[in-house]
Formats: C-alpha cells, sequence, structure tokens
C-alpha cells in the first residue's frame, strides 16, 4: 500500500468537495432526473469511498469489498446513463426498471467485467465461495479471526478502488458542465494531482501483476483513464 496512506486520503477529499459544486438552474428539461439521481449517487459515492478505505486500512477487507462492488455498480450506471440521460427514468420507476438491468449495463459499457470483476464480488457479497479468501487460507487450512494486514487482500481491494476512484474524479465535469466555471483553481489542482497519482498507481500494478493487463484494459475503458505509456505505444 505504498503511498496509499499518503495519497488516498487527498482524492477522497477532492470527491467529497465535488458535490458542493452542482447547480440545479439551467439544466436542460431532459437531463434533470439524471442530474439529480447523477447529484445522489456522487453525494453517496464519496462516503462509501471513504468507508472502503477506513475498512481497508483497518484489515477488513472482507467487508471493504461489499462496498466496492457498490462502487464498480454505481460507476457502470453513470456511463450507461451519462449518453441515455433520458432514460434514467426506467430505472427510477419500479415498473420498468427489470428492463435496465445491472447485467445489461455491464455487457454494454463494460463487456467482460460483469464476470471478471463484478461476478467475484456479487459471489462474494452473497456469502458464497469468493466470501471465504478473506479469511480462510485453504492451504494452511487456517482461518483468520478478527482482523489484520494482509498484503495479498489490502492488493485485491486497492487495485480495484484505485481505478474506480479516478472514475469518479474524472468523470464529474462531464456530468456537470457547470464544474468547469465553479472550481476554483486550487480543487482543479488537486483533482488533476489525485487523478494522476492514481493512474500511477493504476500503472505500477499492471508492471508487477502482466496477468491483470486485460482486467485493468476492461477497467481503465469503464472509467476514461489513459493507457499505460507502454500499451499506448505498442
Amino acid at each position: 500500500m505504498r503511498g496509499a496512506a499518503d495519497n488516498i486520503p487527498k482524492a477522497l477529499d477532492v470527491l467529497l468537495r465535488l458535490p458542493y459544486l452542482v447547480r440545479a438552474e439551467g439544466a436542460p428539461e431532459d437531463e434533470k432526473e439524471f442530474r439529480w439521481w447523477a447529484f445522489n449517487a456522487y453525494l453517496n459515492a464519496g462516503h462509501t469511498a471513504w468507508t472502503v478505505f477506513d475498512l481497508c486500512f483497518a484489515g477488513l477487507y472482507y467487508e471493504s469489498s461489499l462496498l466496492l462492488r457498490n462502487l464498480l455498480e454505481v460507476m457502470v450506471q453513470l456511463r450507461y446513463f451519462e449518453s441515455r440521460k433520458a432514460n434514467v427514468r426506467d430505472m427510477l420507476d419500479p415498473e420498468t426498471e427489470r428492463n435496465v438491468s445491472l447485467t445489461r449495463m455491464f455487457r454494454t459499457v463494460a463487456p467482460g467485467l460483469e464476470d471478471r470483476g463484478w461476478g467475484l464480488l456479487s459471489n462474494a457479497a452473497h456469502g458464497r465461495l469468493a466470501a471465504s479468501v478473506f479469511r480462510i487460507n485453504w492451504e494452511q487450512t487456517h482461518a483468520a479471526v478478527g482482523a489484520g494486514y494482509d498484503e495479498r487482500l489490502s492488493t485485491f481491494v486497492l487495485n480495484q478502488f484505485d481505478p474506480l476512484m479516478y472514475g469518479f474524479l474524472s468523470l464529474f465535469p462531464a456530468h456537470f458542465p457547470e464544474y468547469a466555471r465553479l472550481a476554483d483553481a486550487q480543487t482543479e489542482m488537486l483533482r488533476r494531482e489525485a487523478m494522476a497519482w492514481l493512474k500511477l498507481a493504476a500503472d505500477a500494478h499492471v508492471q508487477a501483476h502482466p496477468r491483470a493487463a486485460e482486467w485493468q484494459r476492461m477497467m481503465r475503458t469503464l472509467v476514461a483513464m489513459p493507457p499505460r505509456p507502454e500499451s499506448a505505444s505498442t
């Protein structure tokens, strides 16, 4: 978790600021429902993300993964509806919400992640087999009691958390164009600095774990993160 303890709180602080830079006046009529829903999504995301971070650093990796799934699902919905703003009503209406299932959204904006990312987190959240990897070491037939640092599990959480944080920070100005007018120079500087560190963290993950390259390619597409310099030049 090198650098995470110093840099992730800075990114979280920026994310918590962003909803205060939303204004209702002047929004196109057909975007009002999307903006209302997206505002609530960002408002919750900052607090949820901070809780994921706190739980992870407390050694409660399974518990943090439950909220990590929520952040992933919210990000997929933001990406899906950003080009279908008038269709948000279908999701909010109990009579039509089945027409816009999360599976459909994943397959549209993040093909592949419904199995390799979302599927694993959902399996764990439902108390199935994936839930056991957080506290049971099957090779040593040892079950961990309580909380404590585990490099493998902390890496599992943070390597998914970092791209999602990047996405929330990166996409906010597109979802709320008034940000460019309302944000002060310091907030924008901090947003860009946080994004730069989060991208470096994601780059370092692929460098250390080349087998994760395909999964991270899908995540980068979802959160609008540029590819690593090496992959961009090949």
